[in-house]
């Protein structure tokens, strides 16, 4: 009785925060139309005023509209779920990923260290995509964040940007991928990015950076209620996000036993994964569980 409850509470929610997207894009459409009549009808010296709060208000309503698309998927997959049952719950990253017009999506966010402290995975291919960048330390979402741009590479150029990341993607049949960083006012909260196992679509519905801006202030950064004080919804992306904490907990666990910095650490593990061919969150889940001997990772 407790997991439909908890699903009609989520599917209320997430209906919620829809209803409450579609309203935003309609107030910033209005306010676009205003400054956009007084662009073409108002003092001259003042046109180029209104044309700009119009391009911004615009750029709002796009946002929501985004939003109002995510939020959507998110409950149709969840009215969906609840009518099979026995299923594995769908993930909010899913309609994200569908958003994107990529079966393969991560998001990740980092810490005031540029540390990762969450990182959100649609499928198999997208975590090990992952892994591969934390592995090498290059790849689309460090370029993307360190950049703070759009970043867009596949076919060759993948082993010419990067030449082990690059490889190692091949090797893993993606053969494109793309990211944008997560901006919110001055700060980068992380990024957005997806692989294509062929070539990135040569044009999509909606652009990655698009996408990434509605993210960040829609889902990352929301304000909304989501559900009453006594029976709170978490974000569904936090809900998620199992895997970095795992890691982050054997980053602590090797830390101590070997005297070492977190970042020091970190390495041992990454280490670790690459020699053995194994994903990191594998070695980290050993570590956690004491399968594996804490001092192995040297």
């Amino acid at each position: 009785m407790a997991e439909p409850l908890r699903t009609g509470r989520k599917i209320h929610a997430a209906m919620r925060v829809t209803a409450a997207q579609r309203q935003r894009a309609t107030r910033a459409s209005a306010i676009a139309e205003r400054h956009e009549a007084q662009a073409q009808e108002g003092p001259e010296s003042l046109r180029a005023f209104h044309r700009r709060l119009a391009e911004i208000h615009r750029a709002i309503e796009q946002r929501h509209l985004i939003a109002v698309q995510i939020h959507g998927v998110y409950v149709e997959n969840l009215k969906r779920w609840s009518d099979h049952e026995g299923a594995r719950p769908p993930e909010f990253i899913t309609a994200v990923a569908e958003a994107t017009c990529s079966d393969s999506t991560v998001i990740t966010l980092l810490d005031s260290h540029r540390c990762e402290a969450l990182v959100v995975a649609s499928d198999d291919l997208a975590q090990t995509a992952h892994d591969l960048e934390t592995t090498f330390a290059e790849g689309p979402m460090h370029d993307a964040v360190t950049e703070r741009r759009l970043i867009a590479v596949q076919g060759r150029e993948l082993q010419h940007r990067w030449p082990l990341y690059g490889s190692a993607m091949l090797d893993a049949g993606i053969r494109a991928t793309a990211a944008a960083p997560l901006h919110l006012a001055r700060s980068c909260l992380g990024a957005l990015a997806v692989f294509h196992p062929h070539r990135l679509p040569a044009r999509a519905s909606v652009p990655l950076d698009r996408i990434a801006d509605a993210v960040t202030h829609t889902v990352l950064s929301a304000q909304e209620v989501t559900a009453s004080e006594d029976d709170s919804v978490p974000l569904p992306l936090l809900e998620e996000s199992d895997h970095q904490a795992t890691v982050n907990r054997a980053a602590g666990i090797v830390a101590v036993d070997c005297a070492c910095k977190i970042t020091d650490a970190l390495a041992l593990i990454q280490a670790r994964s690459f020699a053995e061919g194994r994903s990191i969150i594998s070695v980290a889940t050993e570590i956690v569980s004491g399968r594996l001997r804490r001092r192995d990772p040297e």
